[in-house]
C-alpha cells in the first residue's frame, strides 16, 4: 500500500515555515518520493515567495482578520492559529483581485474602441439627360 498523499494543509504550513522539526522532516521525506506531491509543494511555495515579499511587514490591528473574513461573508472564526497563514491568504485574495482587473483592462485594451457608423443625407442619383431617380446614403466607419 503506498503513503497517502500529503493535505493541502501540511504543504501551506511547510511553505510558509510553520512546521515542527518532526513533522517537517515527514513532510520532507514524502516529498523526495512523490513526484504529485512536489509539484503541488512547488507551486505553493513559489506562491508563498511572491505573496509574502508582498505582504505587510507590520502586523494588522486585532480583528481585522475577522472582519475581513466577515465582510466577504464567512462565518466568525475563533482565533488563528496560524496569523501568518492567514495574512498570506489575503494577500493571495487581493493578488487574485488585481490580475483579474489587469486582465479585464487587457480584454478592454485588446478590442479597442468601438466603431461608430455614421450616415450622411443621400446623394441624388440621375441619369444622363439630368432625371433624379434616387438617392444614395454613404455610411462612413470610425
Amino acid at each position: 500500500m503506498t503513503e497517502p498523499h500529503l493535505s493541502e494543509d501540511d504543504l501551506i504550513d511547510l511553505a510558509l515555515f510553520d512546521l515542527d522539526q518532526a513533522r517537517a522532516e515527514a513532510v520532507t521525506r514524502h516529498l523526495g518520493s512523490c513526484e504529485s506531491c512536489h509539484l503541488r509543494y512547488a507551486e505553493m511555495s513559489d506562491s508563498a515567495e511572491l505573496v509574502l515579499a508582498a505582504a505587510p511587514r507590520v502586523a494588522p490591528p486585532p480583528g481585522f482578520s475577522g472582519s475581513v473574513l466577515a465582510a466577504m461573508g464567512f462565518p466568525e472564526q475563533p482565533a488563528q492559529r496560524h496569523p501568518r497563514r492567514t495574512a498570506a491568504l489575503l494577500a493571495v485574495a487581493a493578488l487574485l483581485g488585481l490580475l483579474a482587473g489587469a486582465a479585464g483592462m487587457l480584454v478592454l485594451q485588446t478590442l479597442g474602441e468601438p466603431q461608430t457608423v455614421q450616415s450622411s443625407a443621400g446623394a441624388a442619383i440621375t441619369t444622363d439627360d439630368g432625371q433624379q431617380v434616387g438617392t444614395m446614403n454613404t455610411i462612413k466607419h470610425k
